[in-house]
Order: structure tokens, then C-alpha cells, then sequence
């Protein structure tokens, strides 16, 4: 074999063992690196720790139980309000029903009378005589009427007391 292809293959794989190394070098450097990296991160984290339990440390107790009784004491006022607040909820619901009942009975018109039952009524002269102010049909009555009505009542009630005194 000529000495050429001995020496050009010793050459190779002195080149191959050249980049082997290199490599391997380069890898313990990173690794060396990192291991820097990670005490500096591993003694900054103590340092913080240690900071940590001194104020763990230097926490009063009492003060600790006294801000822990106002917020409990925060938390049951706050309960308090929800349950007053629930209950004008229900009243306002309650207000709500009784107003549309009242639209209703206001809006409907008077059901026609039983024939069977004019039959039955007493005489004229036994019935109590109806206040000439009422109008004939419900439909007819709005706001004003009513309360005008209402006031008539109020002064002949207010009247009929006076005069009895």
C-alpha cells in the first residue's frame, strides 16, 4: 500500500478525533455554565427564604387574630345586608304582584248582574241609598274620578263626625 492513503487516513482520523474532542470540551463547558447558574439561583432562592421566614418570624400574633376577627366580623355584616337586601327583594316582588292585581281589578269590567239575584233583593226602601258620585260603569272611571271620590267620602265621614260631637 503506498504511504499516501496510510498517511491521509491517519490524518482523518486524527481530524475525527480532533472534533471529537472538541465537542466533548465544548459540552463540559456548557455544562459548567450551567452548574454556575444554577448555585447563583440556588443562593439568591435561600437568601429570599431566609428573608421570608425572618418576616414569618417577626409577624405578631395578636395581630393576626385581631385582623382575622375583622374580617370575620366583615364577612357576617356583609351576610346580614344579603339577607336584608333578599327580603326588600321579596317585599318589592310582593308590591309588584299586589300592584298588577289592583291593574286588573281595575281594568276588567263589573260582571252583569244575576237575573236570580235582582229577584231576591230587598225593596228599595231597605237598601242603603248608593252615593250619587259613583259612575255607572268601572271602564268610565280613571284617576281623578276615584280620588275625587274618595275625598267626597273623606268629608262627608269627617262631616258626619263633627256634627255628631
Amino acid at each position: 500500500m503506498p504511504d499516501w492513503i496510510v498517511i491521509t487516513t491517519l490524518l482523518v482520523l486524527a481530524l475525527i478525533l480532533g472534533c471529537g474532542l472538541l465537542l466533548l470540551a465544548r459540552q463540559r463547558k456548557n455544562e459548567r455554565t450551567k452548574l454556575r447558574l444554577l448555585t447563583g439561583r440556588r443562593q439568591l432562592l435561600s437568601r429570599e427564604l431566609d428573608a421570608c421566614f425572618a418576616e414569618l418570624d417577626a409577624l405578631d400574633e395578636g395581630a393576626i387574630a385581631t385582623r382575622r376577627q375583622e374580617a370575620e366580623a366583615a364577612l357576617n355584616q356583609l351576610h346580614v345586608t344579603l339577607v336584608e337586601r333578599q327580603a326588600h327583594l321579596l317585599n318589592y316582588e310582593d308590591m309588584a304582584h299586589l300592584q298588577q292585581c289592583k291593574i286588573d281589578l281595575l281594568a276588567t269590567p263589573p260582571a252583569a248582574p244575576d237575573p236570580a239575584l235582582e229577584a231576591e233583593e230587598p225593596p228599595a226602601e231597605k237598601r242603603p241609598p248608593r252615593p250619587a258620585t259613583q259612575p255607572r260603569r268601572e271602564e268610565e272611571r280613571d284617576r281623578s274620578t276615584i280620588e275625587s271620590d274618595l275625598l267626597n267620602k273623606i268629608s262627608q265621614l269627617q262631616g258626619g263626625k263633627k256634627t255628631k260631637k
